[in-house]
């Protein structure tokens, strides 16, 4: 992010970095930071506070980084709330909602540059199931938006499970996240599936899950975290 921004530097900063949470576990911790870097240094540089703007320079400076990458986190990142996002053609819309949503972590995160070769792999090997495979993730999006502006959380938890299936046959859910989402299925909620990249990371599960149901017995590395909503995306506090 400062080399996006290096030839227009005049002098050198300091950064101070805070954070709630530990960036192995794949909450985009590496999209905030960027998105975060980009909004203070585009706003030094500039005065400009455009959210779409610091958006579409994270989500290039993120592909630089990791070799592609939708750009979603970021997205979510920048305007907070809840959002939907096709990247290409671009097109999103922020949803001023909230969801019952708790985390649970594997314990271990895979980078994701490491996931994406995975997938890409995959890809080579399996072109039209991996096509139709893409298909299906559009369509299952495309009706969990419907989904949402219906306040339908039984029908998104079904789309959730659907997703979830077909991030299994890519290969990025893993046996142990296959062990928190069964586990899940004895609580009463609507869904669960991988919130990231996969192979690690968290699983997400929407609806009000017991607190204290991880760890568990077969599960003794997992960490369950109840999340509320940000309201509001990147905010920039001028000090001067």
């Amino acid at each position: 992010a400062i080399n996006h921004f290096q030839s227009q530097l005049q002098q050198g900063m300091d950064i101070f970095v805070e954070t709630s949470f530990s960036h192995t576990k794949g909450f985009g911790s590496s999209a905030a930071i960027t998105v975060a870097t980009v909004a203070a240094l585009n706003y030094l540089l500039t005065q400009s506070q455009n959210k779409e703007d610091i958006f579409l320079t994270s989500r290039t400076i993120i592909q630089h980084v990791q070799g592609r990458g939708s750009g979603t986190d970021a997205l979510a990142s920048t305007m907070g709330t809840i959002v939907t996002y096709q990247m290409q053609p671009l097109s999103y819309q922020v949803l001023p909602i909230s969801l019952p949503i708790s985390l649970i972590y594997c314990g271990y995160k895979t980078p994701t540059t490491e996931v994406i070769k995975k997938v890409n792999a995959f890809k080579q090997l399996n072109p039209k199931q991996s096509q139709q495979i893409f298909l299906d993730m559009h369509q299952i999006s495309q009706q969990a938006v419907l989904a949402l502006s219906k306040n339908d959380l039984k029908q998104l938890g079904k789309l959730m499970q659907a997703h979830q299936a077909c991030q299994k046959m890519l290969g990025v859910s893993d046996l142990v996240s296959e062990k928190i989402i069964q586990h899940v299925k004895h609580y009463p909620v609507f869904g669960a599936k991988i919130s990231g990249s996969g192979l690690g990371d968290c699983i997400a599960v929407l609806g009000n899950l017991p607190e204290n149901s991880f760890p568990c017995a077969s599960l003794n590395q997992t960490e369950q975290m109840t999340i509320q909503t940000a309201q509001q995306g990147v905010i920039i506090h001028d000090a001067c």
